[in-house]
């Protein structure tokens, strides 16, 4: 039984996802938002090394004229754990207007970051930044939260390559889980927040 719910939900997913990802700019069609999803972070409260792919892949989306808004979606739980802050340093850091990022700060999974997307921060249209193993799962759970979205991984620094494989393995639990709580239980994200727009982040909630 297990195993059937495993093989359908690669499937779904799968189907789903389907003809919308890419891992080159130039094959990423328009869209009017880059979705970055959180990572993690090191010691020093800085971007771990996936996420830094992460946020790279969605600066060159931005140069080349790809997407017009960031919105960086990530884990802000703890005092001690916030993710979307120093996300926004690095994309700042790297040339990108202050206007035009703007931050999630309960973003806690995939599937929260795809609905509060679309419901909160009123996304239509997404290109989804993550790694391929986890790139179909994200494009999937934001097309079902109503986003016309199509997925870009960006290039893999040297760094960031430890753990793939295992990750890999694990997405076939995760997208099990995923699809039985999107399309089964309709889990509802952790917090639902009022309506709020891409309104920008010129000086962040928790300090420039």
């Amino acid at each position: 039984m297990v195993l059937v719910l495993l093989l359908v939900a690669r499937w779904r997913i799968g189907s789903v996802a389907a003809g919308r990802v890419a891992s080159s700019v130039e094959a990423v069609p328009h869209r009017r938002v880059a979705l970055v999803l959180g990572a993690g972070l090191e010691g020093d409260g800085s971007p771990g090394p996936m996420l830094r792919d992460r946020l790279d892949g969605a600066v060159a989306l931005y140069r080349a004229g790809v997407v017009d808004h960031l919105l960086l979606s990530g884990d802000n739980g703890r005092t001690d754990h916030d993710e979307p802050t120093a996300m926004r340093r690095r994309v700042i850091a790297a040339g990108v207007p202050p206007l035009d990022v703007t931050l999630d700060f309960a973003g806690f999974d995939t599937a929260d970051s795809c609905e509060r997307a679309r419901r909160v921060f009123g996304v239509t249209d997404a290109v989804v930044v993550t790694q391929r193993f986890h790139l179909d799962r994200a494009v999937y759970l934001c097309r079902l939260a109503g986003i016309d979205a199509v997925g870009f991984t960006p290039p893999v620094s040297p760094d960031a390559t430890g753990g793939l494989g295992a990750l890999a393995a694990r997405e076939w639990l995760a997208g099990a889980k995923a699809m039985v709580e999107a399309e089964v239980l309709h889990t509802e994200p952790t917090f639902g927040g009022p309506f709020e727009g891409l309104s920008g982040s010129v000086v962040p909630a928790n300090g420039p």
